[in-house]
């Protein structure tokens, strides 16, 4: 079967946009730290130099400082709104205009791929960074409550039993989950998890190579237990992972968005 052609890579386009938006800042700062002079007046007739009188000091002139400082501080502030608005491209490409990657998984039907739902993604979490802990409690049991870290996104050398679809890589999510309730959980992290890469594509995560990778059927974890395990994504060749969401289900807001790229 013959994977989707992927979208055109768009980090080309938002770097010359950081460029051109820097270059027009160094612009602005070099033109508000110019002054117009004014033109000079006729010198007046010197006064009649009186014995003991102090020089007159100089005039109230703007001094080059002033100019300098005030050029250095444009810089600044514009830089930082630069490189903010920089960090923040790739993940804002997941929620402005959202897509969701075919199905691998064959359909039956020779030449078509299921295609998920937008609306199967669950709505977007708070924002954490790699290595970030966050407690969730079940929406319905409020006794069941975990604690979740996502660590990172590794790539999978492919092997007899890992094989991506054409014009397809593998890359693992590594989480790890904490039972700190007193019953025992399902893994949360085992289907409640997606990925998007730095076009704003979605990917739900490869349930079958995801076992293969794990070596095991174990779904649940007792209290007070730590689970450390991998989820396996297809994703484009060509993508960068830069957020992956876990939430209580897909009809739910999300428990937490984590940059990972």
């Amino acid at each position: 079967m013959t994977a989707a052609v992927p979208r055109p890579s768009n980090r080309t386009l938002r770097r010359l946009t950081c460029s051109a938006v820097t270059a027009a800042a160094v612009v602005v700062a070099f033109q508000a730290g110019r002054r117009i002079r004014p033109s000079p007046s006729p010198a007046p007739e010197p006064p009649a130099v009186v014995k003991d009188e102090p020089p007159a000091g100089p005039g109230s002139r703007r001094r080059p400082w002033r100019r300098v400082l005030l050029a250095v501080s444009v810089l600044v502030v514009t830089g930082g709104t630069v490189g903010v608005v920089a960090d923040e491209l790739d993940g804002y490409a997941c929620l402005s205009s959202p897509v969701i990657a075919p199905d691998t998984a064959p359909t039956g039907v020779p030449g078509m791929q299921r295609v998920p739902r937008i609306e199967s993604l669950a709505y977007r979490g708070p924002r954490f960074a790699v290595g970030d802990t966050v407690r969730i409690r079940d929406s319905a049991v409020s006794e069941m409550v975990r604690e979740v870290e996502v660590r990172g996104v590794d790539d999978v050398e492919p092997d007899a039993n890992l094989q991506p679809a054409a014009g397809r890589r593998l890359v693992s999510v590594s989480v790890r989950e904490h039972n700190i309730s007193r019953l025992g959980l399902y893994l949360l992290t085992y289907d409640k998890v997606w990925l998007c890469d730095a076009d704003g594509t979605w990917y739900e995560h490869d349930a079958r190579l995801t076992k293969q990778l794990k070596a095991g059927d174990a779904l649940g974890f007792d209290a007070g237990m730590r689970f450390d395990h991998r989820v396996v994504f297809q994703i484009y060749e060509h993508s960068r992972p830069t957020r992956v969401r876990v939430a209580g289900s897909s009809g739910d807001p999300a428990s937490g968005d984590w940059k990972v790229g």
